[in-house]
This record gives structure tokens, C-alpha cells and sequence, in this order.
């Protein structure tokens, strides 16, 4: 791997980190934006990265960001099974607990979505 390739890594998985969303949506049917650490970082949300047009890369250059692809969904996907997972509590079962309430916020997992795609 070269260090462009390594820097191209973590600057997507730095997107995906800083992309995550900090507070429920608003109410307000007109704020469909919800707050992510990239607000305080540039202002506004991170977006993902252009994917270039691939038909004009060579084979080689294909390869290698497919490659590059993958490593960045393995991160996508060890982060949010692993460390979202440890977020949780595990004390279910253990205490007495109320149910969720009416406008808690929540976060589903689904492991079929998209990389960088929280809604």
C-alpha cells in the first residue's frame, strides 16, 4: 500500500467518523440536516467522497481502488458492529428498566446499509 493509498483510507474513514449524527432530527419539517461533528469541523456535513467516472481508469488503477474500497467498508463495518455495539449497555435482563419513550432517541442498526449512510 502506498502512503497516498494510506492517506486515502483514513481521510474516508475520518469522513465516516465525523459524519455520524449527534442529536435527533428536528421536528421542524424544513431542518431535514441533523448535526454531525463535521459541523463544527468545515461548517456543514461531510459528504462522501466523489466516486470517479471508472470506465476511463485502467485495470490496474481499478484494482486498486477497489481495493481501497473494501478497506475502507471493513472499517465502516468493524466500527459500526464492534464499537457501536459497545456503546450499548449491557445490563439488560439484569435491572428493571423502562421501556423506550415516545421522542427518545435511538439508533438502528442495519447491517445491509451503505457506508457513510445514517438515514
Amino acid at each position: 500500500m502506498t502512503l497516498e493509498e494510506f492517506l486515502t483510507i483514513i481521510t474516508q474513514t475520518e469522513g465516516i467518523l465525523n459524519s455520524r449524527p449527534i442529536t435527533a432530527l428536528s421536528d421542524d419539517i424544513n431542518d431535514l440536516e441533523v448535526l454531525t461533528l463535521g459541523h463544527f469541523l468545515i461548517g456543514r456535513p461531510i459528504t462522501s467522497i466523489f466516486e470517479p467516472y471508472l470506465l476511463d481508469k485502467s485495470e490496474n488503477t481499478l484494482s486498486r481502488w477497489q481495493k481501497l474500497t473494501k478497506i475502507v467498508q471493513h472499517i465502516w463495518t468493524k466500527w459500526s458492529r464492534d464499537y457501536l455495539n459497545n456503546l450499548q449497555q449491557r445490563n439488560k435482563w439484569q435491572f428493571h428498566k423502562d421501556n423506550v419513550k415516545l421522542n427518545t432517541m435511538v439508533l438502528i442498526k442495519d447491517d445491509n446499509h451503505p457506508v457513510n449512510k445514517w438515514s
